[in-house]
């Protein structure tokens, strides 16, 4: 059944492929013990109108500050929606809300500990296309939640570049 809406949503016109690069900065309590790291991502992105949705991949990773033995990694799938807020010509301005489920490993010298969170994530953005291939950057704050401990969050800022191709 899921697959069968799958195709049938992306059989009405191209999808958008593409991969980013960028950067995350822990901000609040996560910023005491963690220092911005790099970030790449992969997507899968289909437009109907003024609407985007995005199937996104995320790979980044924290050092620790004054630690270099001390690591934090996030791997992690999300699901956004954008809608484009200004449109003229081949550029727009698109902004965007996500969820995420994020697995987290910490490592400390031999010690590594795994778990997971989930996500929300609020953006606004620049786009522009130049016949099938698409560039553009996007700024976002990132929420992450533990569903289990509520009190443990943690919180991100995001700037990420984007170049995809429209199959």
């Amino acid at each position: 059944m899921v697959s069968l809406i799958l195709a049938a949503f992306f059989s009405f016109n191209a999808i958008e492929v593409g991969l980013g690069v960028g950067t995350n900065a822990p901000i609040g309590n996560m910023e005491r013990y963690f220092s911005a790291g790099a970030s790449l991502s992969l997507y899968v992105g289909k437009e109907i109108g003024r609407e985007k949705f995005i199937l996104n991949y995320e790979n980044s990773t924290f050092t620790g500050n004054g630690q270099p033995s001390y690591e934090l990694q996030l791997n992690g799938i999300s699901f956004e929606y954008g809608h484009y807020i200004f449109q003229r010509g081949n550029w727009s301005l698109p902004i965007s809300i996500g969820i995420n489920n994020t697995w987290l490993r910490r490592e400390f010298q031999n010690l590594q500990e795994n778990g997971s969170v989930q996500g929300v994530d609020l953006g606004i953005g620049f786009l522009e296309s130049i016949r099938r291939a698409k560039f553009g950057a996007k700024f976002s704050v990132s929420g992450l939640y533990s569903l289990s401990e509520v009190k443990n969050s943690a919180y991100m800022l995001r700037l990420i570049v984007t170049i995809g191709y429209e199959l």
